[in-house]
């Protein structure tokens, strides 16, 4: 699985490490993310992420596509597009945010502005049969039928074709991929090529949009939307473009319309088709709350700092365990749980807490008396993390980059010992 909350603590770290110990953290994350983008993980006709690679050099993925990926590489390909030795911004990368924000905006993207949850991996082959990767695979024949020699020449070059498909047997258990290609960059274009490719790949893009598409979930999740929306804020304000902008606030606005109680303050966890599942989780007021911190970093528009403050303070008054510091994932008295948790791992997505930390360090800086306080709980979050933090730290690693803003920004003084870090 792609795990961006680790790539995310390693450029921090490089911001705050030695010389050459920033020059190996940002390689480590540099490399990952150039054999993400290269290998059969990215959809390299539609952009965007599948969910994870079923080998160790991302070669053949699980083919379902996940909304809470594309937010969370779009925003670690934009930090990591910055080389500060260089001065200048990786067109790669840059390349791969904007394929990946493409991708979401065509393919996942509600009406009335909410962002759908995820795409399947399976749909049906020309014999109509269900198979996994199905719409994404591509046997040479195929590609034969619809390209010319010369676009054959290239594509075979830069994608790594095999007339018997270039799948490994070990990769594909069950021979649902026998006889196709996945299409994996085997090598760095020639500047002659680029032009010809884009081509090639058009073409392929529009035969690919006739075949039987994955099941759409459109499930729309409150938790999830925040990360997208944080992930438009972002690139709208990097390349000062006002369309990501208006997608991030349209998403915003089909939230506060549709997942919002603005008498309670309360978010849903959920929609669709017009049905709400209420009572939303930590998550859902973290992340909600993180996107629209950087809407307002965006744009200056006050009304999405004051609306961050509300959810913040009912996420305080849901969540905050008034006893030990740190957020439950559940509000008190839910019916459907026997015990409230408080989730101590970064995964596939991160935690309410470490998200939760970093924001309450943001209002801490941005924001009014409203959030005295602020500083002193995220503090609180890591104290409560402490033992995870000191025997798994990478199980935890963006609330490391949350420490590591608390140890630059607080004037509180800090005391260090065993790898454990509290206030004194």
């Amino acid at each position: 699985f792609p795990q961006p909350s680790i790539l995310f603590f390693l450029l921090r770290y490089a911001t705050m490490a030695s010389a050459d110990e920033a020059r190996q953290a940002r390689a480590m994350v540099s490399l990952t993310l150039q054999k993400m983008a290269t290998g059969g993980l990215r959809d390299h006709l539609g952009g965007g992420f599948h969910r994870y690679s079923v080998d160790r050099i991302w070669q053949v993925p699980h083919f379902e596509k996940m909304l809470y990926d594309q937010a969370q590489l779009a925003m670690v390909y934009l930090a990591a597009a910055y080389e500060p030795e260089l001065q200048i911004y990786s067109k790669a990368f840059l390349q791969v945010v904007r394929d990946t924000l493409d991708y979401v905006v065509r393919d996942l993207t509600a009406p009335e502005g909410g962002f759908y949850a995820a795409e399947d991996a399976d749909s049906e082959d020309d014999l109509g049969s269900k198979k996994e990767g199905a719409f994404y695979v591509w046997s040479l024949n195929e590609l034969q039928q619809l390209l010319s020699p010369e676009e054959m020449v290239t594509i075979s070059d830069v994608y790594h074709l095999e007339a018997s498909g270039n799948i490994p047997e070990e990769s594909d258990p069950h021979q649902e991929l026998a006889g196709k290609n996945i299409l994996i960059r085997s090598q760095k274009l020639l500047e002659a090529d680029a032009e010809a490719l884009k081509k090639i790949q058009k073409k392929l893009f529009e035969e690919r949009e006739k075949r039987s598409r994955p099941h759409r979930d459109e499930k729309i999740v409150t938790a999830w939307n925040g990360l997208m929306i944080s992930a438009f804020a972002q690139a709208g304000a990097r390349f000062n473009n006002q369309h990501d902008l208006e997608i991030a606030q349209r998403a915003a606005l089909f939230i506060k319309k549709y997942l919002y109680d603005s008498t309670s303050r309360t978010l849903s966890r959920s929609w669709y088709s017009g049905k709400v599942i209420k009572e939303g989780f930590a998550e859902d007021y973290a992340f909600l709350i993180q996107g629209l911190l950087d809407l307002h970093a965006a744009t200056s528009n006050v009304a999405y700092l004051k609306w961050a403050e509300e959810l913040q303070e009912k996420m305080n008054e849901l969540f905050w365990d008034q006893e030990k510091g740190g957020y439950f994932s559940s509000a008190a008295g839910d019916p459907h749980l026997l015990v409230r948790i408080k989730e101590d791992h970064d995964g596939a997505e991160p935690a309410a807490n470490s998200i939760a930390a970093s924001n309450l360090l943001r209002f801490s800086k941005l924001s009014t008396a409203r959030f005295r306080n602020a500083l002193k709980m995220a503090e609180q979050i890591i104290q409560t993390m402490t033992a995870t933090l000191t025997s798994m730290p990478t199980a935890l690693p963006q609330l490391l980059v949350a420490l590591a803003d608390s140890l630059q920004f607080s004037s509180e003084e800090h005391v260090c010992k065993d790898h454990a870090c509290y206030v004194a």
